[in-house]
C-alpha cells in the first residue's frame, strides 16, 4: 500500500521539482531535494540528525534568515529538527524517560533562566535563547539513551569536524598584528566562528575523541 502511493506520488513531486527549476533554479530543486530526504530521514531515526549537526559546524557562519527571527545556523536547524523528532519518538513508543541527575539540574538552570523574559530588553534573543538550550537538553536526553556505537559515531563526526576547522584555519590563516598599541590582535583564528575561543572551545573538545577513536578498533 505504501509503495502503491508512493508511485502515485511520484509525477506530483517531479511536477513540483519542475514549477520549482523554473521559478528559481536547478539548484533550488537539489537543495529542495536534499533537504526533504534529510528531514524525512531523521523523523525516522533522530541520529541521523545529532550526527549531521555534527558534521554541519564547520558551516556555523552561514545562518539561515527565518523571517524576522534572526537566522540559525546550518547545526542549529538540524539540532531542532531532531530534538522534534526525538520528542515524538519518544511518544510514540510511550517512553518516559526518567531525567538524570545532570538533566534535572539542566533542566533547573532553565527553569531559573526562563524567568528573566520578565526583566529582559530583548525578548526575542532571550527567547531564542532559552529554545535553543532546551533542545539542547532534549538532545542530551536522547544520546544518552543511545548504545555505544550509536555514540562513538557522534564522536567520529565531532573528530571530524575538528579536523575539517582545523584544515581551513590552517589554509585561511594570515599574519596576527596587535593594533592599538597591543590592546588588540587582528586576524586571530577563527575558522567559521565568530571568536577564536569558540574555536578553541570546539577543537578541545574534538581532540580527546579523535585520539580515542583513533586507539581503538580496526580503523
Amino acid at each position: 500500500m505504501a509503495s502503491a502511493a508512493a508511485l502515485l506520488a511520484l509525477p506530483g513531486l517531479a511536477g513540483a521539482a519542475i514549477l520549482l527549476a523554473y521559478g528559481s533554479s536547478p539548484a533550488a530543486v537539489a537543495v529542495s531535494t536534499v533537504g526533504l530526504g534529510l528531514f524525512a530521514a531523521v523523523m525516522w531515526r533522530p541520529l541521523v540528525g545529532v550526527l549531521a549537526a555534527m558534521l554541519c559546524v564547520p558551516f556555523v557562519a552561514y545562518d539561515v534568515e527565518l523571517g524576522s527571527v534572526a537566522g540559525l545556523s546550518p547545526t542549529e536547524i538540524l539540532m531542532v529538527l531532531t530534538a522534534v523528532a526525538a520528542v515524538l519518538h519518544f511518544l510514540a513508543a510511550g517512553i518516559v524517560h526518567r531525567l538524570h541527575a545532570g538533566h534535572a539540574a539542566f533542566f533547573g538552570l532553565l527553569v531559573v533562566g526562563a524567568t528573566s523574559m520578565v526583566v529582559a530588553e530583548d525578548l526575542v534573543a532571550t527567547a531564542k535563547i532559552l529554545s535553543m538550550w532546551s533542545v539542547f537538553l532534549i538532545v542530551s536526553i536522547l544520546v544518552a539513551s543511545l548504545e555505544r556505537r550509536d555514540v562513538e559515531r557522534i564522536l567520529l563526526c565531532v573528530a571530524i569536524a575538528g579536523g575539517v576547522l582545523g584544515l581551513i584555519v590552517v589554509v585561511s590563516q594570515t599574519d596576527q598584528r596587535l593594533v592599538a598599541g597591543g590592546e588588540f590582535a587582528v586576524n586571530r583564528a577563527t575558522a567559521s566562528f565568530e571568536h577564536p575561543n569558540l574555536l578553541a572551545f570546539f577543537l578541545v573538545m574534538a581532540i580527546p575523541p579523535a585520539l580515542a577513536l583513533a586507539a581503538t578498533g580496526q580503523g
